[in-house]
């Protein structure tokens, strides 16, 4: 009897053991992606990236910041991430204009069409993003946009990213 016991309690343990990894690779197979990601933000790194120079109704001209530098890879990323969500929201803005004024800049201007998904940062150092508006979006905004087909004339705006004021 004991035996039998011993064999239904093992059983059981295995089942649980086994439900409970497969629960676990399953809830942490998105965990590459990163919070903004993971509230639909795309994987790629936006096509156009800078402040509004000005907008009226939906229409932005934006001075898109042109970087040569080659895009981080995820571990470089992460470090990053880490070593400015140690700075205050104002030391990261500080860094973010310091960076951002060396970039060449070119005046691109597009329009954002209605249904747009737009996003804004909560401003703390989780990435989490909120639900943004169009409206939101004032001279001197840093904000993201990433355009499928940004090289061809049959682009589309996937998503808006709001950063705030630098």
């Amino acid at each position: 009897m004991n035996k039998k016991k011993s064999l239904i309690i093992g059983v059981i343990a295995l089942v649980v053991l086994t439900a409970g990894v497969g629960l676990y690779f399953s809830t942490t197979s998105t965990t590459g992606l990163s919070l903004a990601q993971q509230q639909g933000q795309p994987a790629r790194v936006a096509e156009l990236k800078g402040l509004v120079k000005s907008i009226e109704g939906n229409q932005i001209i934006i001075l898109n910041e042109i970087s040569t530098e080659p895009e981080l890879t995820d571990a470089e990323k992460a470090a990053k991430k880490a070593e400015r969500s140690k700075l205050s929201i104002e030391e990261r803005q500080a860094l973010k204009a310091e960076e951002s004024s060396v970039l060449p800049k070119e005046e691109v201007s597009i329009t954002i069409p209605v249904g747009t998904t737009i996003k804004t940062t909560t401003g703390d150092s989780t990435g989490s993003l909120v639900d943004g508006d169009l409206t939101e979006i004032k001279e001197g905004t840093y904000i993201s946009i990433w355009v499928n087909n940004y090289s061809l004339t049959d682009q589309t705006i996937e998503f808006l990213k709001i950063k705030g004021s630098i």
